[in-house]
């Protein structure tokens, strides 16, 4: 779900980024105030993440539904959309390095949901 101020998703190099996904997956666009508490309504947890969040990721438990809300590199997810989340979580990094690109902050936490859903114990 694309948020209003969102990355252009048809940019030549959005699209080029997708590696073909954004031909094998949904695409929605619309006004997270008003999607976010419907998902919320219908049994997912709201998270983001801030560099004061109490948990890490990886202590997350991402096994349930979950909404993994990224916010703009400079500025992070809106105070209207923060006061929306239930969880606000970090991503740990050893070094002087204050955060990831949007880009890779997704990536990180869509892997840690997957790896505990699939992954666990094995």
């Amino acid at each position: 779900v694309l948020g209003r101020g969102c990355a252009d998703l048809y940019n030549p190099k959005t699209l080029r980024s997708t590696m073909g996904s954004l031909f094998h997956l949904p695409v929605l666009e619309g006004d997270l105030l008003s999607i976010l508490p419907e998902a919320r309504e219908r049994g997912a947890r709201l998270v983001t993440t801030l560099l004061e969040g109490k948990h890490s990721c990886f202590e997350y438990d991402f096994k349930g539904t979950s909404w993994i809300v990224i916010g703009s590199e400079g500025r992070g997810v809106s105070p209207e959309v923060a006061e929306l989340v239930d969880d606000a979580i970090r991503i740990p990094m050893p070094g002087k390095a204050e955060s990831l690109n949007a880009a890779m902050a997704a990536s990180v936490l869509m892997y840690e949901a997957l790896r505990q859903r699939e992954y666990t114990g094995q």
